[in-house]
C-alpha cells in the first residue's frame, strides 16, 4: 500500500477495481503496478507501439492508431488506473463516465495534476459523499454530464 493512502481508501480502491473487466493505465503507471495489472485484462497507453502489442493478458497500444473505445467496449466497466495521461487520453476520446475522487488529511508538499491539458473541458455531477474513517478521509463520486 501506497505511503499516502489510508488502509481504508486502499480497500475502497481494491473493491471498486474488482467491479471492472478491464483496466487501462499509462506507462509509467504499469511499470510501477505491473505485478497488479498483468492479473487482469489491461490496457496500457504508449507511444512506444504503433500496432497494438499484446502480452499475456495486457495490450500495449497507442491510442493515436489504436481505436481504444472499440476495445473498451467489449467490457461491461474499464477502470482507469492511473497517470494523467491516461485519464485525460480518455476524457478527450468521451471513454470517461465516472470520477472517484478520494481527498485524504495529508499535505504531500508537491505534485502532479490529476488531469493533463486536452482538448476538452468538461463537466461532471457530484452523485455521492462518503467518509472513510474518522480521520477524514472521504470519496467523493461524480458522474460526467451528458
Amino acid at each position: 500500500m501506497p505511503d499516502w493512502t489510508s488502509g481504508e481508501d486502499w480497500k475502497y480502491f481494491q473493491t471498486a477495481l474488482a467491479k471492472a473487466s478491464a483496466v487501462v493505465a499509462g506507462s509509467r503507471t504499469y511499470r510501477v503496478a505491473q505485478d497488479h495489472i498483468d492479473k487482469r485484462v489491461a490496457y496500457v497507453l504508449t507511444s512506444k507501439v504503433i500496432k497494438p502489442k499484446v502480452t499475456g493478458s495486457v495490450t500495449f497500444l497507442n491510442p493515436r492508431h489504436t481505436d481504444i473505445g472499440t476495445l473498451c467496449a467489449e467490457h461491461k466497466m474499464v477502470a482507469i488506473v492511473g497517470g494523467s495521461e491516461a485519464y485525460r487520453t480518455m476524457l478527450d476520446l468521451g471513454l470517461f463516465d465516472e470520477l472517484h475522487l478520494t481527498i485524504e488529511p495529508v499535505i504531500l508538499g508537491g505534485g502532479k495534476q490529476l488531469f493533463a491539458e486536452g482538448k476538452l473541458r468538461t463537466q461532471f455531477k457530484l452523485v455521492s459523499v462518503k467518509k472513510l474513517n474518522p480521520h477524514g478521509t472521504i470519496v467523493l463520486r461524480y458522474v460526467r454530464n451528458k
